[in-house]
């Protein structure tokens, strides 16, 4: 069986366009084995599944929920730092709570700090629900965020919830998260169907595997650039000897 990696929507989403395109050139499809013809036709139509209509693009939407809950997670991260009393000890009352109360929230709202901003869609949107419901039910992390006086950040950062929900959500209410494997398996067999018979045939590979190779290069290269990140997080984070 083929090892084929699996796409995050966002790209899924294209790879479903240029098949659809290219199941939609009629001369074009004669040139391929009726059993990947069948394969392509069938990915078009499971991939079409994959749009929303929403009002906002996907990637859109999720770069700027991932810096708007990074600067919650960094301004956390900055006033825990910034209080230091390595040095100037002690710290007065005023400045205790306020560090206190970022650690607080740093401990119990980002434990694992924001890696979550780098899964799939779906994922970071239920990671991203359990952070505003921890920030506002948990007692504790309510009062910190009154002492910090950031709950103006807090509701900036709820607010991105509802277009970020309706973006891993179809408008009839799939799960767009569901969908996604339909359209993986489908690809799959597309990639299978392909081996079998146009195995070495580099323009008919080109045609169907070109956008698939593309989105899956740039999404490798987010994914190094993710970890770059979390290692350098980790570094900055750990204490001075």
């Amino acid at each position: 069986m083929f090892e084929v990696p699996r796409l995050v929507i966002t790209r899924q989403r294209r790879v479903a366009q240029a098949l659809e395109d290219i199941a939609g050139d009629a001369k074009g499809m004669k040139a391929f084995h009726a059993d990947l013809r069948s394969a392509v036709q069938a990915a078009a139509a499971v991939g079409a599944k994959l749009e929303t209509g929403r009002e906002f693009a996907p990637l859109l939407l999720d770069n700027t929920a991932d810096a708007v809950f990074s600067a919650l997670e960094t301004l956390l991260e900055a006033i825990e730092q910034g209080l230091t009393d390595r040095v100037v000890k002690p710290l007065t009352e005023v400045q205790a709570r306020k560090r206190a109360a970022a650690v607080t929230l740093r401990q119990k709202v980002f434990p694992d700090g924001s890696n979550f901003l780098s899964l799939s869609m779906p994922l970071q949107y239920k990671a991203m629900r359990g952070v505003i419901d921890k920030l506002a039910r948990d007692k504790d992390c309510a009062d910190a965020v009154r002492e910090l006086g950031i709950d103006w950040l807090v509701e900036h950062a709820e607010a991105h919830l509802g277009p970020y929900g309706r973006a891993v959500k179809a408008a009839d209410g799939r799960d767009l998260d569901a969908e996604s494997d339909g359209f993986h398996e489908a690809f799959s067999r597309v990639v299978v169907m392909l081996e079998a018979h146009h195995a070495k045939d580099a323009e008919v590979r080109r045609a169907l595997l070109g956008a698939y190779e593309t989105e899956l290069a740039a999404q490798r290269g987010d994914e190094r650039d993710a970890r770059r990140r979390a290692k350098e997080k980790r570094k900055a984070d750990q204490p001075e000897p």
